[in-house]
């Protein structure tokens, strides 16, 4: 109904803040479907925004940078592994689908070179507590690199500034910072295996 509602309202604010949460092809379309004051709105603007972070981090787009706490109590920085290939899976302990794809990943960080060309990093994003997001690393055996999103008030979290909306998502990044694979694990371990040259153990 709310989405109706945009489709036939497309002169109200309102129709920006509903639109915000259909899929990215979906909003492409629906956002240029709003008038220009709308879009030029609060809600309006808060789209164009994701949008344009999205575009940017599609594959050959740069990843931004970030620095994370590991499970370790290690700070964990994205550019400090320029150089070589990194697999990043935004997941939560709290999402179904994305605990169902741990044996999958488990499976492929099997397949990964002993040298650490290729590094693997977990990102728990909206963890209700530090808790839970420890807990489930042991229960599913989760034993790469794994560090916890923390929403810092007034900074951009780090799932923000890769536009993940769906969880899980990952993304195969190159030895120059940038973005060869994005997509659901499922849909892209293939792939990165092959782009790797990496076989089963």
């Amino acid at each position: 109904m709310e989405q109706q509602f945009a489709d036939t309202h497309p002169d109200f604010a309102y129709s920006a803040a509903i639109i915000r949460y259909v899929n990215e092809k979906e909003l492409e379309k629906r956002f240029r479907q709003l008038t220009p004051r709308v879009q030029k709105s609060v809600p309006g603007i808060a789209v164009s925004n994701h949008l344009q972070i999205f575009r940017s981090t599609q594959p050959g787009g740069l990843a931004p940078d970030f620095t994370l706490l590991s499970l370790t109590g290690d700070s964990i920085r994205l550019s400090d592994y320029k150089g070589k290939h990194v697999f990043l899976e935004f997941w939560g302990s709290w999402c179904g689908p994305c605990r169902m794809m741990s044996p999958k990943l488990i499976a492929f960080n099997h397949t990964l070179p002993s040298d650490s060309s290729i590094i693997m990093i977990g990102i728990a994003c909206n963890e209700a507590s530090k808790k839970n997001w420890k807990k489930a690393v042991e229960e599913d055996n989760l034993n790469w690199i794994q560090v916890l999103e923390e929403n810092n008030q007034g900074k951009l979290s780090v799932s923000r500034q890769y536009a993940i909306d769906g969880y899980p998502t990952s993304l195969l990044i190159d030895p120059r910072g940038k973005i060869i694979l994005r997509g659901h694990p499922e849909h892209i371990l293939g792939k990165a295996s092959a782009l790797l040259g990496l076989s089963s153990k």
